[in-house]
């Protein structure tokens, strides 16, 4: 049955790919019991991608960064956060859905520090980890480096 479907006190959410399969999971931090895992089970067919990400310096989990992804002509964008709910630490890896594309343009990426680079991205449906300084770093019009 439904893990929703019982009535249950909870004072904080996670959420993260927990079983690497394309799908947000959801753990909740219930009061005077154990977590509720609630694995989602939709259905298949659309594409998607997860970023882990390796800074040079700074949080190791490279809170603050930004991370655009762009596929089929549409930006997405994600923030990598910490402790965003009570309690809880949710995946700091950013996830995108991708719909049908099957393809990523490219991804975006403004580190903690400033620096911005810019990765291709072979192939969908996986997870990979981009590493600070191994991307085409990001030139604004004066020829100086985006820090």
């Amino acid at each position: 049955g439904s893990g929703l479907a019982t009535v249950r006190s909870a004072r904080g959410a996670a959420f993260g790919d927990l079983d690497n399969d394309g799908d947000v999971d959801v753990v909740l931090n219930c009061v005077d019991a154990q977590p509720l895992v609630l694995t989602n089970r939709g259905a298949a067919g659309n594409h998607w991608l997860s970023v882990k990400l390796e800074p040079k310096s700074g949080p190791k989990c490279a809170t603050g960064a930004v991370v655009t992804c762009v596929a089929g002509g549409v930006s997405r964008r994600s923030l990598v956060l910490s402790g965003a709910s009570y309690l809880s630490q949710s995946d700091t890896r950013a996830h995108f859905g991708l719909g049908k594309s099957a393809k990523v343009d490219r991804v975006d990426v403004r580190w903690p520090g400033g620096a911005v680079e810019t990765f291709g991205v072979p192939g969908v449906d996986k997870i990979v980890t981009l590493v600070e300084g191994k991307g085409t770093t990001a030139k604004p019009a004066g020829g100086k480096s985006v820090r």
